[in-house]
């Protein structure tokens, strides 16, 4: 759940160069779509902004596979 910033790129490729699969999510999606898609999708870690802090634990705690979060400044920055 990144917006357009410029660790999203590095983010992607880190994350196909371990083999993970990436779910991308939107921000401007809506508390139910975007929990509809992250329980589905089996996801286990979110890299997020800290401005979506609030909406992705809410949604991890309806989700039993999502158990890390990894919340990035504005800038990309931990």
């Amino acid at each position: 759940m990144l917006p357009n910033i410029s660790a999203y790129p590095l983010f992607w490729l880190a994350l196909a160069k371990l083999g993970a699969i990436t779910v991308p999510l939107n921000p401007a999606y809506r508390m139910e779509d975007a929990r509809h898609l992250l329980t589905h999708s089996g996801a286990c870690l979110i890299v997020t902004t800290r401005e979506h802090l609030e909406i992705v634990e809410e949604i991890r705690r309806a989700s039993a596979d999502l158990k890390h979060v990894l919340p990035l400044n504005a800038d990309g920055g931990e």
